[in-house]
């Protein structure tokens, strides 16, 4: 088994785990209810995703890794790629146009 994360953040475990889950990436859970021995266990008892197959492993972090970096600034301002139209960031699509913001990747 390769641990592909470990967070304190049950939530964001299983949010990872569901992602994947729709991946197809086979992936288990463990430690997750340690949360009440926690100042009597080290730190490294975390709950943490684990994968029993090295290239599903890598593929699991590539996603995880991609899922965890912050999109764009909420309040950017964008210019739209299918008409020029300069458009505020809270807006996802052209009011011009009608085409969507485009997202790097």
């Amino acid at each position: 088994m390769y641990t592909v994360y470990s967070s304190q953040d049950q939530l964001l475990i299983s949010h990872l785990k569901n992602l994947l889950d729709q991946h197809s990436i086979v992936s288990v859970l463990e430690q997750m209810h340690l949360q009440g021995a926690m100042g009597e266990l080290p730190m490294t008892a975390w709950p943490r995703i684990r994968v029993p197959d090295r290239e599903q492993a890598k593929k699991a972090r590539s996603l995880i890794k991609k899922a965890l970096q912050p999109g764009p600034k909420l309040h950017e301002v964008w210019i739209c790629s299918a008409c020029g139209e300069t458009i505020e960031g809270q807006f996802t699509q052209c009011w011009q146009c009608g085409a969507h913001r485009k997202h790097a990747e």
